[in-house]
């Protein structure tokens, strides 16, 4: 899922340039997300801003995060991949 409002060129230009971390757990999420919400599942984060959470994370080597307003736990997935062993 592409994030909401990035335009075509910088959402390709983060696919080709980040590690590759989507799988089958988000890819069925985004799917579920769809299926029950329909358009509300624009809420949640795309692979894009989830990569970019995942490093920011791991950046920090955090091992106690906190998500909040969790929609479907996509951020929380993406978050949770980040964090530092023991996290």
């Amino acid at each position: 899922m592409k994030s909401f409002g990035i335009p075509e060129g910088i959402h390709q230009y983060v696919l080709e340039h980040s590690n590759p971390s989507v799988d089958d757990v988000s890819g069925r999420l985004s799917v579920m997300t769809q299926e029950r919400f329909g358009g509300r599942s624009r809420m949640n984060i795309g692979d894009d801003q989830g990569r970019f959470l995942q490093m920011m994370v791991s950046m920090a080597s955090a091992t106690t995060v906190v998500e909040v307003g969790t929609f479907t736990g996509m951020s929380a997935l993406w978050i949770a991949r980040g964090l530092a062993p023991g996290g």
